[in-house]
This record gives structure tokens, sequence and C-alpha cells, in this order.
């Protein structure tokens, strides 16, 4: 009997130890789960950014990350479990509602970051191709500033300041929102000497021009139209004038001469006031030192395609706007211009 009594409670003891084993097991389980894959993450839409700025300190990390955890004990040990902690990475990354700890923590750990869309348009000053570009970044104007005009990286690329309008092609670009200003800087020369690839350096030899030069007189395309047509017929005229060793007398560069670019209307009294300045193309001869501006791609393209004509003049159009009249002699010019001046008057543009 004593055996039998022993039995059962050994028997007893093993279905006790047993359910013990699996009620830990179960609680470990689901302290696992809870801790590690359990949606922590509590959005006001589906995703959102969390931006972590240079230097920052795994305590700055945790008060950015606060207001959208639902738990925020748990984070901080699976964090610094992961060694989170000494890891902290810089970036722009892209979170998703419902994320648990691990998937969070892995995100932050790996470094991989949702770059930013940069757009760069056609502007008239480098400082507002600065601010458009660093509106999207990290870094800020005066920092892109000073690398553009202290630093050696453009020197590197025996890119001048006067001409530092040509490293700012107008596209579309993808960078991360934490690169610094030398590598914003690295980046877009890159891309400018993607731009000029075999087919367009094949046309820059066959027109005997630099890039720089290419770029400057699409500076002054892009500033005399936006419609395309006429593009490659008015680079054509400055080719023709260029050749003849005639002064361009290019009405933007007067406003460039002057820093005033909400003149409509350039009278001789422009003229005189900037008839110094090296890009005042009434007083001086051949190009400008420099681009008047970041050409579209469509005004540099047009100018490595320039039209093969004889117009040695053009005026703005006064019944097609946008557009302009061309003409090989100086009688058919003034014609041109004493009806589209007419039009000014009549329109009283001054």
């Amino acid at each position: 009997m004593a055996k039998k009594k022993t039995k059962r409670s050994t028997k007893k003891l093993i279905i006790i130890i047993c359910s013990i084993i699996v009620v830990i097991a179960a609680a470990v389980g689901f302290l696992y789960w809870f801790v590690l894959y359990k949606p922590n993450l509590k959005l006001a839409k589906d995703k959102q950014f969390i931006y972590i700025k240079s230097g920052s300190t795994y305590n700055m990390v945790l008060d950015d990350l606060s207001p959208i955890l639902q738990d925020s004990w748990s984070f901080k040990w699976i964090a610094e479990a992961m060694k989170y902690d000494k890891l902290i990475k810089p970036g722009r990354y892209t979170l998703a509602d419902g994320m648990g700890n691990k998937e969070l923590i892995q995100l932050l750990r790996s470094g991989k970051q949702e770059p930013v869309k940069i757009i760069i348009q056609s502007h008239n000053r480098v400082g507002d191709i600065i601010k458009n570009i660093v509106a999207n970044l990290e870094t800020d104007s005066q920092d892109l500033a000073n690398e553009l005009y202290k630093g050696n990286k453009l020197k590197l690329y025996n890119i001048l300041p006067k001409n530092m309008f040509e490293i700012f092609i107008p596209n579309t670009y993808f960078i991360n929102w934490d690169t610094k200003p030398d590598s914003v800087i690295g980046r877009l020369v890159h891309e400018y000497d993607r731009f000029w690839n075999s087919e367009r350096e094949s046309k820059l030899k066959a027109l005997g021009v630099t890039r720089s030069d290419a770029i400057t007189i699409a500076s002054l395309v892009i500033k005399e139209t936006n419609k395309q047509s006429d593009m490659p017929i008015i680079a054509g005229v400055v080719f023709n004038r260029l050749h003849k060793k005639m002064n361009l007398e290019m009405d933007p560069t007067i406003k460039f001469a002057l820093n005033d670019f909400t003149l409509k209307r350039i009278y001789n009294k422009h003229k005189d006031a900037s008839a110094s300045s090296p890009y005042n193309t009434y007083t001086h001869r051949g190009l400008p030192p420099g681009p008047i501006c970041n050409p579209t791609i469509e005004a540099i393209d047009a100018v490595l395609n320039a039209d093969n004509n004889d117009f040695i003049f053009y005026c703005a159009s006064e019944t097609r706007l946008g557009y302009h009249n061309f003409a090989e002699t100086l009688s058919q010019h003034n014609a041109n211009a004493r009806r589209y001046q007419r039009w000014l008057d009549a329109n009283r543009i001054r």
C-alpha cells in the first residue's frame, strides 16, 4: 500500500511540475511576444517619419519616440538588450503603425532610411538653389554655402565660383536626409558628370565649345524664352553673333548685372548703369564670364542642337506671346522691334 501511495504522490508531483513548466513556458512565451512583437507604435496615420539628428543620444531618441509608443518600458528594455543604445544612427526613417519593438529597433539600428526628394529648378541666384536643396535636409543653408564657397570640393572638380551654376542641373534627386554638405556637393558634381555623357560631349566637340560655354549660352537662352521650339533657334542666333564678333546684346544679362530680376523692359539707363559689368552683353563682346542662372536640361540640349540658321536678330512676338520673330537684317529686326514696342506701350508695360 505504501508503494502505491508513493507512486501516486510521485505521479501527482510530476503532473504539478509539468503544469508549472507549461505555465511558465506560456508566460515566458507571452512575455516574449508581448515585448518583441506586440504592436507598440500608435501613429496618427499609417506611416510617418522620425528624424534622428546627427549626434543624437539614446535618451534623445527615446524622447522623440515616447509620444507614439504605447509602452515605452518594453521598448527601452529590448532596445538596451539589442544594444541599440550604443548604435544610434541618424537619419529619416519611415515608421509604420503597429510596429513591434523588435521590428522598430532593427530598422533604427540598420540605418536604412528613406531618402528625401529634392527637385532642383532653374533659379536666378545660387542662394535660392541652396535654400531649395536644404529645405528637406538636416544641413542648413549656411553650412552648404560655406562648403560651396569656402571649401575645396569644387576646386577638386575644376569648377570656378563664377561657374557655380553649372553643377545645379535641374532635375529630381533622391538623397539621404542627414547627408553632409561636402557629400551633397559630391553628389551634385557626380550627377553633373553623368549628365555630360559621350553623346553630349561629342556635340560639344562639334560645336567647338566647353561645358561652361554651353551652359552659359543655355542660361541666356532660357532667360529669353521658355518655349522649347524657340530655344534652338535663339541658340543658333547666339552662335551666329559670336562667329561674327558681334555683341550679343541680350536683355537678361542686364537684369543679372543689376541683380534686378523684376525689370520688364530694359532702357538705355539700365544699360548705362551696368556698363562696367562684364555681364553686360551690350558693352562687352563675347559670352559673359559665366552662366546667369542654372539652365534647364531642355535649354542645354537646345544649345547642343542649335539650329543652323542665318538669323542675326530676334525680338519678342507681339501676336504669339512667349515666342519670337527672327530676322537676318537690321531693317527687318527694327520693324519687328517697333511692332513689339507698340504692343508694350499699348499694354502699359514699363
